[in-house]
């Protein structure tokens, strides 16, 4: 896949890019080879792997979710597959995986460099993430909300009716994890009134911050 062994190696002290391109729904998308490992970023943010990686690797950790018996996920904003990998792969959760993917360019990129088909039982929707949540009649143990442009969450999924549609589609024991980048005032202001929400709709609710500008919102059905 890579160039050349120099490519490779040179990736620990540099990040090297292995493909740009783009989509009506991002203006840049790129795949780059960071420290050995493949990382796909939009113009601003990451996109998949890399440091978000670890933010749900850490707030996985914390929440013990893998002692919970997960029957079912809905991954919505699945990217290149970053929390799928985590489940099956490090969590070793074999429950069916559903994801939610509105752009078809990073489900493409998904196939090619981040090993898509090696994740069992794993079904991808291209479609947006309200309109899907809105749309299904299935309930799951675990939702995961990872959906950004750039930096920013779409209004509409902060709304109090996105919220409860999350929770309505949550088993009896189901638990949500909603990711949140807080890198202005106004970004902020939209976290303290995301968490009054979720306050309304989970009696049992948590927030964690992440790195330094990431902060996980975590609900329980029960």
């Amino acid at each position: 896949m890579f160039k050349n062994a120099l490519f490779y190696i040179s990736s620990f002290i540099i990040e090297r890019e292995v493909i740009r391109t783009s989509s009506k729904h991002n203006r840049e998308l790129k795949v780059v080879l960071n420290n050995g490992k493949l990382v796909l970023n939009s113009g601003k943010a990451n996109y998949s792997f890399g440091n978000l990686h670890k933010v749900f690797q850490k707030v996985f950790s914390r929440t013990q979710l893998a002692k919970k018996n997960i029957k079912s996920a809905l991954l919505l904003g699945f990217g290149t597959g970053s929390v799928a990998h985590i489940l099956r792969n490090e969590l070793k959760m074999n429950c069916p995986i559903t994801g939610v993917e509105l752009d078809s360019e990073v489900i493409k990129l998904a196939h090619q460099y981040f090993k898509l088909a090696s994740i069992p039982d794993c079904k991808i929707y291209e479609q947006d993430a309200q309109e899907y949540i809105q749309s299904t009649k299935e309930k799951y143990d675990l939702i995961v909300v990872d959906v950004f442009h750039e930096i920013e969450v779409p209004d509409e999924l902060l709304q109090a009716s996105f919220i409860e549609h999350l929770k309505n589609r949550l088993t009896a024991a189901g638990l949500v994890y909603f990711n949140f980048v807080v890198d202005s005032s106004n970004q902020r202001n939209q976290l303290t009134q995301l968490k009054q929400v979720f306050s309304q709709q989970f009696i049992n609710n948590k927030t964690y911050q992440l790195l330094e500008c990431n902060y996980v919102l975590v609900g329980f059905k029960e």
